[in-house]
Formats: structure tokens, sequence, C-alpha cells
């Protein structure tokens, strides 16, 4: 939707049944280092819940990881419930944070 997900390309010639060779894709993660599990993330589902309950204004940044985890739900539900197809390997290393198309 909106151009908002980008997807790296695979190189066909380099795949085979154990390796998928990919595009690089820049980005930074979506929840930074020091705000993972034990470091100040945890509280981000107390944060959506709120959010979504209409009690709480959230900063600018919060505001973004609550957008994203919206995003996150969507798409994992449209590959359960839609196409079928999973991705299986979904942690911080192949979800990032790219910037918007000049």
């Amino acid at each position: 939707r909106g151009g908002e997900i980008v997807l790296p390309v695979a190189y066909s010639p380099w795949c085979g049944e154990r390796v998928i060779a990919m595009s690089w894709v820049d980005g930074s993660p979506l929840v930074p280092p020091d705000r993972r599990a034990g470091g100040g993330a945890d509280d981000l589902p107390a944060a959506l819940a709120a959010r979504l309950a209409g009690r709480v204004a959230l900063s600018p940044a919060r505001a973004e990881e609550v957008r994203l985890v919206r995003w996150g739900v969507a798409c994992t539900l449209s590959q359960l419930l839609v196409t079928g197809v999973m991705h299986a390997d979904t942690h911080g290393g192949n979800l990032l944070k790219v910037a918007p198309p000049p």
C-alpha cells in the first residue's frame, strides 16, 4: 500500500534449495538496540493498547513505532490469511525502516 514496503530483489542465478541471494536494502532497525527487550521496548504493547483505547497521546517516535507495529500485524495477517505464504524469519535484521523516497 502506498509504496511503504520495500522488498529486496532475489538474484535467481545464485539461489538454490538452501541459499537465497538478495539485493541489499539500506535501513535502520525497527527498534533501536537500546530499546530492545530489557532496554525499554517491553512497554511498547502497553503503549499500543493505551493509544488504541484513546487514553494517551504518543511522542512522535513512539507513534511511529506503533504505526510500524500495526503495519507488521496487518502484513502478518495478510500472509497468513490471504497469500498463504509466510515470512518465517522475522527478526530485527530482516525488518528495517527505510528512508522515504525523495
